[in-house]
Order: C-alpha cells, then structure tokens, then sequence
C-alpha cells in the first residue's frame, strides 16, 4: 500500500504524481489509513474522495502542492483498465 508514501514529502512543488491500483490496496479487514488520504490530498486529492475499497481499481493523476480537488482520478472495479488524461499549466 503506497509504500513510498513517507518520501513524498521531499517531492519538489509541481512534480507530477501518477498512483495507480490494480486490483486491491487493503485487505477486506483492514481499510487504507488516513495518513494515506492525507498524502493523496497534497497531491490534489478531493477532500470527500470516495473510499477506495478491497479489490478495487483506482487511479489518480496530480502533482505534489495541487490544491485539493484538482487532481483526475478514476475508479472502477477489480482489475478494470482506467485511462486519465489532463493537461496541467504551471507558470515558470
């Protein structure tokens, strides 16, 4: 379960983050934690994103400082292929 999750602090502003579940991150007993969640939203989570479940496909798009809710993610289920595309602007 994202198990690089404690370097993403060190992540420089704008870096593009891609985190992607094929089949399952959890198991059925024991749900993904809120530090996850917490993570996924400085890389532009929402906020009230739905809980991703026990065998479960999942994907989300962002970048790391990306205010919450501006990241692409897609849910479906157990080993379904997701496809996002986005385009983001940074100013340089």
């Amino acid at each position: 379960m994202l198990p690089r999750l404690h370097h993403w602090g060190a992540l420089p502003k704008g870096r593009i983050v891609v985190v992607s579940i094929a089949d399952t991150a959890c198991a059925k007993s024991r749900p993904i934690g809120a530090k996850v969640y917490e993570a996924l939203r400085k890389v532009g989570a929402a906020a009230d994103m739905p809980a991703i479940e026990y065998r479960q496909a999942w994907a989300l798009l962002g970048y790391k400082g990306a205010p919450e809710g501006a990241a692409v993610q897609s849910m479906g289920m157990r080993s379904t292929l997701l496809r996002l595309e986005e385009t983001f602007a940074f100013k340089c």
